[in-house]
């Protein structure tokens, strides 16, 4: 979801994070002999994932294609298997489904399709794949090439693996949130299942490529060769699939040209630079290829088998890596017809376009020269792919599962516990210290804060901005940094709690969670385990500004007269650093009590005396303002002042961290006024007084 809906200007529900959980079966090579039509069988385990992305700002709902709005005859027959216990609606919502796909495709050999309702593992909610996949069989339109069992049937005009099923799939009878409605209103909070099938249905059809690239791990996906990042294809055979044999870079340079099991073609998949390009696809798609998946790092079965993130918004949305709550696509749209009448498909509906052109699959021995698919024709030319084995004989790449795991969105390792009333009843408890009233969550500002949190901990950095590069930027997210305090640690179990707390602590964070003019407001976290930074977060503290309700009385102090300090210190993670404006001051020091005197730039303070006392004893303390921080950066200097005087605020650091159950008298005159109260320390503080060397906010 790069941004999953960057097109829609999406929203999330907050904290959709459940871990995900993939079992991955190590497949060995396997082939064994068979008849010159059937040819001989492999094995191979390519994993492909496709996930549950936040929530629409509205519904979206891509109607039926009108072949099937109009009832026209269906030209091929899916006959569905229901293997365990069915509910009449989930089985009526597939049923919808597969008209919708028998109505799109010609097929005069019936596709059974094998679906399990079935627990799946937590986060699981379906997956799906071809069973078998063949090369070399009687009317193969390319040599040395697999095609799913479902096309390849239907080119060679017969049954080719008998009474067994073309593609197998599952759906968790445990997850709660499907909507098996047919009408495309799909609540908020829902999963169209209609378009799960679909999307699953897809892939089994054969929306899927063989590429993949090594991350060293052969415990979370199949590997090339174990070292990391190097991309292969094949899946241990020395044929490509024929999804493999349109695909190239942004430059027409064909992925296959590339050489196998090398950091090169890694690159290319890794590149965010991948494209489909077929004479029918590219008709569907303004007369160019049609964009892939292809983040940094590979995402393995996500990346290379899914449309582009371009595509979503679009009617051609269905095929891309997630599917969101209130989304409903129930059309497989012009690009994916275009895509599957490439590899071989008869197209219901379809303008026919020229065939490709098919060169001669190597023999014999490998061919240590690489060449590149021309760009100057209107039709792909196909590049000799090396083999290293005997001339191409019919095969079969049976045993393939290829499970499109449906998983709710963002992946975590890690789930804290919550805190009762979340991370907006924790907000509004701290706001409710100096008597600022609580505020409300607006679902559009914790979508961006929630793809800024993930393009954070993926991009392993800390800033209010993102690179357009990126293939984790998303416009949402980059808006959502510009309005927002952020925070990441090294601790992939911080909680969404700590990061208000190490905002609180913070002077020039802390000033932005009490201002009386924010009314609303949008929070997102996210957290794996992977680089120094395991866990983000960002809290929207400027978009929901709608002045100081008429209720509200100044000054305001945090925290007040009688209330209770929840922290014991400052611990110097904050960019502008307070601490240069306090000479001689080295974290930790205290934490910052705060004093608001206005709406924001109506008050110029002028403070002439200020005390800090624990009961008789005076302490030392610093104070400063909009007009009296100093920072030796001036750019930083400049920043810090902005962020007080856009509150009116005066801030008092103790020099020292406080004592916990303590009681202390803050009086601080300015502007001719002397203001004084007293608060007590917590006796269990919420944060530790020692430096947090694994936290940073800004």
């Amino acid at each position: 979801m790069n941004g999953k809906h960057s097109l829609l200007s999406t929203v999330v529900a907050l904290l959709l994070m459940l871990a995900v959980v993939a079992s991955v079966d190590s497949l060995s090579v396997r082939r064994s002999a068979a008849s010159p039509s059937q040819g001989e069988m492999t094995n191979a385990s390519p994993l492909l994932v496709v996930r549950a992305g936040p929530p629409l700002k509205e519904p979206h709902y891509v109607p039926p294609p009108r072949e099937f709005l109009r009832n026209a005859p269906h030209t091929a027959t899916i006959t569905v298997n229901y293997l365990g216990t069915w509910d009449s609606q989930a089985q009526a919502a597939f049923q919808y489904a597969v008209d919708i796909w028998e109505t799109q495709l010609t097929s005069s050999v019936p596709i059974v399709v094998d679906a399990e309702w079935t627990a799946l593992p937590s986060g699981v909610l379906g997956s799906a794949g071809a069973t078998t996949l063949y090369r070399d069989f009687s009317n193969a339109p390319q040599a040395g090439t697999w095609y799913p069992v479902a096309l390849a049937n239907k080119l060679a005009g017969s049954d080719l693996n008998g009474s067994t099923a073309e593609i197998h799939a599952n759906f968790s009878s445990a997850f709660t949130n499907w909507y098996f409605g047919t009408d495309g209103n799909t609540p908020s909070d829902k999963y169209d299942f209609v378009s799960v099938v679909l999307h699953e249905l897809g892939h089994g059809l054969g929306f899927f490529g063989s590429m993949i690239v090594d991350d060293g791990d052969s415990s979370n996906g199949d590997e090339c060769t174990g070292t990391a990042n190097v991309g292969c294809w094949g899946n241990h055979s020395d044929y490509p699939f024929i999804y493999d044999r349109f695909t190239e870079n942004g430059s027409g340079v064909a992925l296959l040209s590339f050489p196998r099991n090398s950091l090169e073609l890694g690159a290319q998949l890794t590149g965010n630079d991948v494209f489909f390009d077929g004479p029918n696809t590219n008709a569907a798609n303004n007369n160019q290829p049609a964009e892939l998946y292809a983040p940094f790092p590979w995402k393995y079965g996500s990346s290379y088998s899914h449309l582009g993130e371009v595509f979503n918004g679009t009617k051609n949305a269905l095929m891309t890596y997630s599917i969101s709550p209130g989304e409903s696509e129930h059309n497989p749209g012009p690009v994916v017809r275009g895509m599957f009448a490439d590899m071989g498909w008869t197209i219901n509906g379809a303008t026919p376009t020229p065939s490709p052109t098919w060169t001669t699959v190597p023999t014999n021995t490998p061919i240590p020269t690489w060449t590149t698919v021309p760009t100057d024709t209107p039709t792909p030319t196909w590049t000799p792919v090396p083999t290293g084995g005997p001339s191409p004989t019919p095969g079969t790449l049976q045993g393939v599962y290829l499970p499109f795991v449906l998983n709710d969105y963002p992946v975590q390792t890690a789930t804290p516990t919550p805190t009762p009333g979340g991370w907006l009843g924790y907000f509004n408890g701290i706001r409710s210290l100096g008597g600022v009233a609580p505020l409300t969550e607006n679902s559009t500002w914790s979508n961006g804060c929630l793809l800024h949190a993930r393009y954070m901990v993926k991009t392993d950095t800390i800033s209010h901005g993102e690179d357009p590069a990126s293939p984790w930027y998303t416009d949402e997210g980059n808006t959502a940094a510009q309005n927002s305090n952020l925070m990441v640690s090294t601790d992939v179990n911080a909680s969404d709690e700590s990061a208000f707390d190490l905002w609180m602590t913070g002077p020039f964070h802390g000033i932005g969670l009490i201002d009386p003019n924010l009314s609303a407001t949008g929070f997102g976290s996210y957290r794996e385990s992977i680089g120094t930074w395991q866990m983000g977060a960002c809290v929207d503290v400027w978009s929901g500004w709608t002045g100081v309700p008429a209720s509200v009385t100044f000054p305001i102090m945090w925290p007040g007269d009688g209330k209770t300090m929840p922290y014991t210190a400052y611990t110097g993670t904050e960019q502008p650093d307070p601490l240069t404006s306090c000479s001689g001051y080295t974290a930790p020091s205290g934490p910052p009590v705060y004093l608001l005197l206005g709406p924001g730039w109506s008050v110029t303070p002028n403070v002439t005396a200020s005390s800090f006392k624990q009961g008789s004893t005076d302490l030392p303390h610093c104070v400063f303002d909009g007009t009296s921080y100093t920072n030796p950066d001036s750019n930083a200097q400049d920043l810090g002042r902005a962020i007080l005087n856009a509150r009116d605020a005066v801030v008092l650091i103790p020099q020292s961290p406080l004592t916990p159950g303590s009681t202390y008298t803050v009086s601080i005159t300015t502007n001719g006024s002397a203001y004084t109260w007293s608060f007590t320390v917590a006796a269990a503080p919420r944060r530790p007084a020692a430096l947090q060397a694994g936290e940073r906010i800004r």
